[in-house]
């Protein structure tokens, strides 16, 4: 029969059990990177949106001023 020291070493178990301390995993890394290059990008996604629903609101009330002002011209040639 073998002899021991008297210590009974652990080999598995739970980490907080055994007082392993574990470094954090590349998956995660790379979980955390991936929320912030997608919170960056929906970020910037919404602020090009809204720029370009602004500058399309302001080229439709241009056109539709144009429009309206032709018929009124086109109205009046027709009437003289």
């Amino acid at each position: 029969m073998r002899q021991t020291d008297g210590t009974i070493h652990s080999t598995g178990g739970f980490p907080r059990i055994t007082g392993a301390i574990r470094q954090p995993s590349c998956a995660w890394r790379a979980c955390l990177l991936t929320v912030l290059l997608g919170s960056i990008l929906t970020s910037w996604v919404s602020r090009t949106t809204w720029q370009r629903l602004d500058n399309l609101e302001g080229e439709f009330a241009a056109l539709k001023a144009e429009s309206f002002y032709l018929g009124v011209h086109m109205r009046g040639g027709i009437s003289d």
